[in-house]
């Protein structure tokens, strides 16, 4: 039987607020702005930013990324690379 390798961080995967904020401010995105793009609220976007949602949903994770021009990965502490995985990988090929 074959097993998966599981990371040994996995405890440190977690939603980053702090990256949020700052490629929300590098993009010249307002709260507001996002909130549109994503179906989300303002004060949401201030408490993700915050870091006052310790549980952040998948397709939050995805919409707020998608709407960024970033990963997911970057958005959870899994990458260092704020570079969204479909332009890394034509960037490799």
């Amino acid at each position: 039987m074959k097993t998966e390798s599981v990371p040994t961080t996995l405890a440190a995967v977690a939603f980053h607020g702090e990256r949020l904020r700052a490629l929300r401010r590098t993009r010249g995105v307002s709260a507001d702005r996002l909130g549109k793009l994503t179906d989300l609220t303002v004060r949401h976007i201030y408490r993700l930013e915050c870091n006052l949602r310790p549980n952040v949903w998948g397709i939050t994770v995805a919409k707020l990324a998608q709407a960024l021009q970033t990963s997911s990965d970057y958005l959870l502490g899994l990458s260092d690379d704020p570079t969204p995985y479909n332009i890394q990988k034509e960037v490799t090929q």
